[in-house]
């Protein structure tokens, strides 16, 4: 068969950027992606296409935030769903100005996104090379790039930042970390990256 390709989306206006996508039990493919306008409003929007291919809807999670990740994530939530991202809205004394991981969540359905309480991670994760999923339990699992390590936190904490430290896993002499990605398979949380100098993943 021939691809039939759909645009779900404008000119996101990043040079590098990566959308999360969660498949559901009734076959719809839901999608997170992240804009910027060039004029400081960086958001989140949703797009959900049916399991025929065809646009089913489209919307804004979020909008106006100083920065936005381009690279977010889309886990399920119990019978809904949680987009999961990093970045700052920008605001003097808010939660969500400091860099660390938030997240949103919707029914099954992919529509009506609230912003959640509490962060997924200690420290601030990059705007790019970072990922998510879920253990078998299904807490969700964070994980990005430090470079010469990969960090990861279990779970989501009440508190911005989380009081928890994040887990730090050295890749020693072995080039650096990039691209990671995390997949829940055989009842483990299993996570693999890029091996920046190129002679190994």
């Amino acid at each position: 068969l021939s691809p039939h390709w759909i645009k779900i989306s404008s000119d996101a206006g990043f040079s590098t950027a990566s959308a999360g996508l969660l498949r559901t039990q009734d076959g719809r493919l839901h999608v997170v992606w992240p804009a910027d306008t060039n004029t400081g409003d960086h958001s989140l929007h949703y797009s959900t296409i049916s399991a025929s291919g065809q646009l089913l809807a489209s919307g804004v999670i979020l909008s106006r935030w100083n920065s936005i990740d381009q690279y977010p994530s889309l886990v399920a939530d119990g019978s809904g769903m949680r987009a999961i991202f990093d970045g700052a809205d920008g605001k003097s004394g808010s939660p969500y100005n400091i860099g660390s991981f938030y997240s949103a969540t919707a029914g099954p359905s992919g529509t009506g996104w609230a912003l959640a309480p509490g962060s997924l991670s200690h420290d601030n994760p990059p705007l790019t090379d970072n990922t998510a999923a879920t253990t078998p339990a299904g807490e969700p699992v964070t994980a990005w790039s430090e470079v010469g390590a990969l960090a990861y936190h279990v779970g989501i904490d009440p508190h911005v930042p989380a009081k928890a430290p994040d887990v730090k896993i050295s890749v020693g002499p072995h080039g650096g970390v990039l691209n990671p990605t995390l997949v829940t398979s055989q009842g483990a949380v299993w996570g693999a990256w890029f091996n920046s100098s190129g002679t190994a993943t």
